[in-house]
């Protein structure tokens, strides 16, 4: 083993890793640390080979360098001991088995050359690698690893997703640490992977099938965009994270695997940090929240940004248990949208409770994350129906059915960017716990078994996708205004209740029409929603030619099938509709409107 000791290399400006032309150089901010060694290990038997200690110039404060011929290090590994203590290279393309590896050169590091693309109706499936596919019908190796989840890819586009956000790919600790002692939680591990020690460039080696997590994961990313699925990743990347190593990490999953967007968890400097990142400018980030700043910097991109509306999940769970007060600050919800930043709405979640155990647990039940049912929100805006947890009631379970249809149809229906978390579709169930960070067991792993209920759940969503997406109006980028701007004779978007084109939004009130003019989108008709989160009401029509003749393309209170957009179900020439107790319907006219009114009095109705 050889290695070259550079006092100042004058293209070292950053920690990181550097191949210059035969050699390799190593920098790490040695900063906190009184003694930083290079320490180079065989890769099978991970006996020490050579340790060195770094080299260090009063130019470059506490950066600490050392140079290595390259052609040395086949075959071995290597780490960094900071105080004695093992530490893994923050800027190493792979971590395995505890050892850090250089990138290997040629075929692997081929840009797969895709140009993101502004998809105007994103639906996004959130998933975790390994729950995703550990209980899937496939041969045990593949469960639980990348190559497992390109098997499912089929499955996904099936139900008319069109980008997939994964959580944690990249190598974490999985071990835990208790925050009041400091000490390590045995017999309980990191699942999810969000953590404090991470090597963020590093595709995961416990998700791998293969003993090559590079080329396993470059592989993934290649099916999904064969399969016309966007690829994106998740980073938590604590508060004082190094801007530098922030940067390089989503370069280095744009460039060498072309991953299409990032979820980014963290500080806010590092908003401010990417968003002016001219190598990001056409990748799609999403944030935790943005502030005005940062809001001004989104309108440089050649890409939208986006917000996960935390609001909008409480809200629609609020609604859906029948709260008070709610139709106003839902409907202003459902209808949030914007082109520089774009709302990203769930109804469920990944820290909270899944869509089945939002309607069958009124309490959290976290006991399996042996704290004591301490940790997890205490708040989720549940309701069991009736009774808590697993029951043999038909009238539970089927209202159970209904209500996660009315979530979905929530979900679907609104303007911002649907989220989808795994398994939501056939029922997952992870038995009230709401903060499964830790359960790498059945009960964080999706259970892909089938009966007719989550035949019917699934076949639900895949109707509504594809509803959502046979109308533009569902999903327009610009907010819709309240108002005939076109003078189409109605306005894009119009509320109604007892009385056609009159909605008092009082306190009481549980249901609303909304009415959408489908020229607004270059198409024909109308669109009328209909919410009723209450007892059964009449929900007033808009008078129209013809005697009024509406179809029904889906109805939360049917069991069994309850879409129609294939077959539309007649209703006749009504004037009301009968909106069912707790139900969300949608109703279809190619009708034109008689009774056109001044857009001047249509904006003090809507006010009202």
């Amino acid at each position: 083993m050889s290695k070259r000791n550079s006092n100042n290399p004058s293209d070292i400006r950053c920690p990181g890793v550097y191949p210059m032309g035969s050699t390799t150089v190593f920098a790490f901010d040695t900063a906190g640390y009184k003694q930083v060694s290079f320490v180079v290990a065989d890769a099978l038997t991970h006996e020490v080979q050579q340790t060195f200690s770094l080299t260090s110039d009063p130019c470059l404060g506490s950066l600490g360098t050392i140079t290595i011929e390259t052609a040395m290090l086949k075959g071995m590994g290597y780490y960094y001991l900071c105080d004695g203590e093992k530490t893994w290279d923050p800027y190493a393309a792979c971590v395995k088995d505890e050892l850090c590896f250089l990138m290997p050169r040629g075929k692997t590091v081929t840009p797969l050359g895709r140009v993101p693309e502004d998809i105007p109706d994103m639906l996004i499936y959130k998933l975790h690698v390994r729950g995703f596919t550990k209980n899937a019908r496939m041969k045990a190796d593949l469960q639980g690893t990348f190559k497992g989840l390109e098997k499912r890819l089929d499955y996904l586009v099936s139900l008319g997703i069109n980008t997939v956000e994964m959580m944690p790919v990249y190598t974490f600790d999985p071990t835990l640490i208790d925050p009041k002692t400091g000490q390590v939680r045995y017999g309980i591990k990191n699942y999810w992977g969000y953590s404090a020690k991470n090597a963020f460039l590093s595709p995961n080696c416990r998700y791998c099938a293969s003993s090559d997590p590079v080329s396993e994961f470059k592989h993934l990313v290649k099916a999904m965009h064969d399969r016309n699925l966007a690829c994106y990743l998740e980073f938590f990347l604590p508060y004082g994270t190094d801007p530098t190593l922030v940067r390089t990490v989503l370069h280095h999953w744009r460039i060498y695997y072309g991953v299409d967007g990032f979820r980014v968890f963290g500080g806010g400097e590092q908003a401010y940090l990417l968003l002016q990142d001219p190598l990001l400018k056409n990748v799609h980030l999403i944030f935790e929240g943005l502030d005005e700043g940062c809001l001004k910097l989104a309108e440089q991109r050649l890409m939208p940004v986006s917000v996960e509306d935390r609001a909008f999940t409480y809200v629609m769970r609020e609604t859906l248990k029948g709260d008070e007060d709610k139709i106003g600050v839902f409907t202003y919800r459902m209808l949030r949208s914007g082109r520089i930043c774009r709302p990203v709405n769930t109804v469920a979640s990944t820290n909270g409770f899944t869509l089945y155990d939002l309607v069958s647990y009124n309490n959290k039940h976290n006991e399996a994350n042996m704290e004591y049912n301490r940790d997890g929100d205490g708040y989720n805006a549940s309701w069991n129906c009736g009774e808590e947890g697993t029951t043999k009631g038909r009238k539970i379970r089927l209202l159970r059915m209904k209500q996660m249809k009315n979530a979905l149809a929530y979900l679907f229906l609104s303007q911002g960017i649907p989220m989808l978390n795994q398994g939501d579709e056939r029922l997952n169930t992870q038995q009230g716990n709401n903060n499964a960070y830790a359960s790498d067991n059945d009960l964080g792993w999706i259970d892909w078994s089938e009966n007719r209920y989550t035949r019917e759940m699934t076949n639900f969503a895949k109707g509504m996708i594809a509803l959502r997406q046979h109308f533009p109006m569902l999903h327009q980028i610009e907010p819709l205004r309240e108002v005939d701007y076109m003078a189409y004779g109605t306005p894009d978007v119009s509320f109604h209740e007892r009385k056609a084109w009159y909605h008092t939004f009082s306190r009481q009130s549980h249901a609303i029409g909304m009415l959408y003019n489908l020229r607004f989108a270059g198409d024909k008709g109308y669109l009328y929603l209909a919410v009723n989160n209450g007892q059964a009401c009449s929900l007033a029509l808009p008078e129209l030619k013809d005697a009024s003749e509406w179809s029904l393309l889906m109805c939360t209170a049917h069991p069994g099938r309850s879409v129609y957009l294939e077959d539309p179900r007649p209703l006749g020439p009504i004037a009301c509709y009968e909106a069912p107790e707790r139900s969300v319907s949608v109703l279809m006219s190619d009708s034109l409107p008689v009774n056109t009114i001044k857009k001047s009095e249509m904006r003090d109705t809507v006010d009202e």
